[in-house]
């Protein structure tokens, strides 16, 4: 069965057991599915498949993006970050991604040779308010900022246009620097080990 497929399957069941808490019919859910997820159409049913998206992820068919840098008090308020992103998405940032049901060509744009998530309006495509309608699936360098990637040094470092970088914590660039490795080697700029 392949990513869609199982998503589909999952969110078939779901739907089905979730009628009443959700209040949404059948008819409900093929017109959400048609949403593309970047504020359009009719809000509520928008939600509502977002909720069902999430109860689809926690089913199986995605899988949470790690923790490296705890989100602090700050960070649900400011959302700068997620303003004219650069972020570039690896493969199985883009299969987790697909697996909650949005398309890669919603999400993301090829641009220099890697996929970035997509902006819309300048903000990230997945920027809600100033929150991430994502944020338990998102992209592994979205999960390490403020801490990014220094290919030519072959380190990790911290963005200072961040305001609260300075409060990262040796755990967090630590834990970066093991994930940075594996996102190299997932983009194909360092050789597998």
């Amino acid at each position: 069965m392949t990513g869609s497929e199982a998503f589909n399957h999952a969110t078939r069941g779901i739907l089905a057991r979730s009628n009443a808490k959700l209040g949404m019919r059948s008819r409900d859910f093929s017109a959400a599915s048609k949403l593309s997820g970047n504020g359009s159409g009719d809000r509520l049913i928008d939600e509502r498949f977002a909720t069902l998206r999430f109860k689809a992820a926690a089913a199986g068919c995605a899988e949470r993006t790690p923790t490296i840098w705890r989100a602090r008090p700050l960070c649900l308020s400011c959302s700068a970050c997620c303003r004219n992103t650069e972020m570039i998405l690896t493969p199985s940032d883009i299969r987790r991604l697909e697996a909650l049901g949005y398309r890669r060509e919603e999400f993301a744009m090829l641009r220099g040779g890697f996929y970035r998530l997509r902006n819309v309006k300048g903000r990230c495509y997945f920027l809600r308010g100033s929150r991430c309608a994502v944020y338990e699936y998102r992209p592994i360098g979205c999960s390490m900022y403020p801490i990014v990637i220094d290919v030519e040094k072959g380190d990790v470092a911290l963005d200072e246009d961040c305001p609260i970088a300075g409060e990262t914590t040796e755990g967090e660039l630590e834990l970066a620097r093991a994930h940075a490795k594996r996102v190299l080697e997932e983009l194909g700029i360092l050789p597998r080990s």
